[in-house]
């Protein structure tokens, strides 16, 4: 399943979060993610030139206006000279909300090298130049190969590639791309490139090590309830040790049950007494 599935979806709420953050009665959710496409679509053809990794939408009510932050390579082709383009961008997402309090942020992408969405945007662009699809890729890893952060990659190029008159597709994988495993931090991409043969798709998945998994239960069982805050960069190494130190604390009655599988009650003397009582009685 982890093979078919985005990888960022089959992740949301493990240590993931949605683009989308807000609440919306049912009358309205509709007309909200409405919204949110055609912002998000009006954005990416308004500033295709600024290598846009991701596009955050939050509200804090249906009446009032969205925040938008805009995560990009080139934060100066949104900003423009003095503010002047962010400007336009704002007013023409309030004709598209109708609302006037909508606020619009721009944030910089550190390191566009590691950023799958970037990655993928920047071989389209190369094919659309009709650069050779395999020296594409070729330089693509290299560039990744380059990162300390990335622990493997994956790149997949399918259509009409160097102009071919059947589709096919170009495929390279180095190091490793754990997709069935959840606490893998898996970054997925995905970019069209337009040529005069067709479109031509590109999908990227970089592997950036494995993060501790944010469920309730694990979060309480191993750090406590007073340090949830500390999951997200725990090392997993520490929170499986930690879980170790928890298992050895255990009763030898309870350690027993986990191992058979199954559930067992334990009740302690006042509970005992009591249904010592009651046989009596009876």
């Amino acid at each position: 399943m982890g093979r078919k599935i985005n990888p960022n979806g089959f992740r949301l709420a493990v240590h993931r979060n949605w683009t989308s953050q807000w609440y919306a009665p049912k009358r309205q959710f509709a007309d909200c993610v409405h919204q949110d496409y055609l912002i998000r679509r009006f954005i990416r053809k308004q500033c295709a030139t600024a290598m846009i990794s991701k596009i955050q939408i939050t509200r804090l009510s249906t009446r009032s206006g969205p925040t938008i932050q805009i995560q990009a390579a080139r934060p100066g082709m949104i900003i423009g000279s003095k503010g002047e383009e962010i400007d336009k961008l704002r007013e023409r997402i309030r004709r598209i909300t109708g609302i006037a309090d909508t606020t619009v942020d721009v944030k910089e992408v550190r390191n566009p090298d590691a950023d799958a969405n970037l990655i993928a945007q920047n071989i389209a662009s190369r094919i659309e130049k009709r650069q050779r699809v395999r020296r594409v890729i070729q330089s693509a890893f290299q560039a990744i190969a380059r990162q300390p952060a990335i622990k493997g990659a994956k790149i997949r190029v399918k259509g009409r590639l160097d102009g071919a008159d059947i589709a096919r597709k170009d495929y390279r994988h180095e190091g490793r791309v754990p997709l069935h495993t959840l606490r893998a931090n898996i970054d997925y991409g995905f970019a069209e490139a337009k040529t005069t043969m067709g479109q031509i798709g590109i999908k990227v998945w970089i592997f950036l090590g494995e993060k501790a998994v944010r469920t309730k239960e694990r979060r309480h069982s191993v750090l406590g309830p007073g340090e949830e805050g500390a999951a997200e960069t725990a090392d997993p190494a520490e929170l499986l040790a930690a879980e170790e130190q928890r298992r050895k604390g255990e009763p030898k009655a309870v350690k027993e049950a986990k191992a058979e599988g199954g559930e067992q009650e334990f009740f302690d003397d006042e509970d005992m007494e009591g249904f010592d009582a009651a046989a009596k009685d009876a």
